[in-house]
C-alpha cells in the first residue's frame, strides 16, 4: 500500500495550535522547560515550520488526445520548465514544487525529437542536450533518449532542469504515468497532482515545497522528528549535518 500524504499535511501541525501540547505527534513531554525555552529562542524557532510553496491541487479530469508527433511536442514546449538552478551556478533552489501536466492519450505510434525544445540554463551551461525520461507505460528510446517513442498511451509531462554543480545544468522532459495510475508500493503520493516520489524527502521538497533544512527533518508519517534527532541536506557537494529543532535541522550553535 502506497502513503498518501495531503498537500497541507505540515499545515496541519501548526494550524490553530495554541502551544506545542496541541502539536500532533509531539509529546507534552517534549516541550521545553522555562531553561530550554531561552536556549530555544538562541535559534530564533518558536513554533513548527509552515509549507508556503505546496504543489496546487490540479485536475486530471481535462484530459489531451493527440495523434501526431507535432500535436505532442507542442505540448511539451507549453509545459513550463522547473528550473533547479536559479540561472546560477550556486546551489540548486530550495523548496519548490515541481509541476505535472494533465493527462494526455496518444493515440497509435508517434517518435518525438526533443532536439527543437528551448533549453533553460541561466548563464551555466547546459552539460548535457535536452532529452527525455522514459517512466510511462508505452513509452520507449534508446542511447540518451533524446527520441522518444509512445504507442497507444496516457502519459503527463514534466520539464526539470536540474542543477548538476560543476557538470552545469541537465534538462529533462520527464513523460509519467497517468493519473490514476496507483504508486508502487511504499512510496508516497501527492495528493495535489497525483505524482509519485519513493522517499518522504522528495515528497516534501517537491510536493509540499519544503525548504531542504524543514525537510531534512520530516518523517515518513508526516510529521516532524523531535528535537535532538540527527539530520542532514545538502546544499553544495557537501553534506551538511546537524540536530532537529523545531523541525528545521540546526547546522550551528550557539
Amino acid at each position: 500500500m502506497n502513503i498518501r500524504l495531503p498537500v497541507l499535511v505540515g499545515l496541519a501541525l501548526w494550524v490553530g495550535c495554541s502551544s506545542v501540547d496541541d502539536v500532533p505527534g509531539i509529546d507534552a513531554t517534549d516541550a521545553p522547560n522555562d531553561t530550554e525555552a531561552t536556549v530555544e529562542r538562541d535559534y530564533g524557532f518558536d513554533a513548527l515550520p509552515e509549507f508556503l510553496n505546496a504543489c496546487a491541487a490540479t485536475s486530471c479530469s481535462d484530459a489531451v488526445t493527440v495523434t501526431t508527433a507535432q500535436e505532442f511536442l507542442e505540448l511539451v514546449k507549453a509545459q513550463p520548465w522547473v528550473d533547479m538552478g536559479q540561472g546560477s551556478y550556486v546551489g540548486p533552489v530550495d523548496g519548490i514544487c515541481w509541476p505535472v501536466s494533465g493527462d494526455i492519450h496518444v493515440v497509435g505510434t508517434i517518435e518525438v525529437d526533443a532536439a527543437t525544445v528551448p533549453k533553460t540554463c541561466g548563464i551555466t551551461r547546459c552539460y548535457q542536450d535536452v532529452h527525455f525520461v522514459a517512466d510511462a507505460v508505452g513509452t520507449s528510446c534508446s542511447g540518451t533518449c533524446q527520441t522518444v517513442r509512445i504507442k497507444d498511451a496516457t502519459v503527463r509531462i514534466r520539464k526539470v532542469a536540474l542543477n548538476a554543480q560543476a557538470q552545469g545544468i541537465d534538462p529533462s522532459i520527464q513523460l509519467l504515468p497517468a493519473c490514476a495510475e496507483p504508486c508502487a508500493n511504499g512510496s508516497f503520493r501527492c495528493e495535489a497532482n497525483d505524482t509519485c516520489w519513493t522517499g518522504a524527502r522528495s515528497m516534501c521538497e517537491f510536493c509540499l515545497g519544503g525548504a531542504r533544512v524543514v525537510c531534512a527533518c520530516w518523517t515518513a508519517a508526516g510529521g516532524f522528528a523531535p528535537d535532538g534527532a540527527a539530520c542532514t541536506y545538502d546544499m553544495t557537494d557537501v553534506p551538511d549535518e546537524g540536530t532537529c529543532q523545531w523541525g528545521r535541522c540546526v547546522t550551528a550553535y550557539p
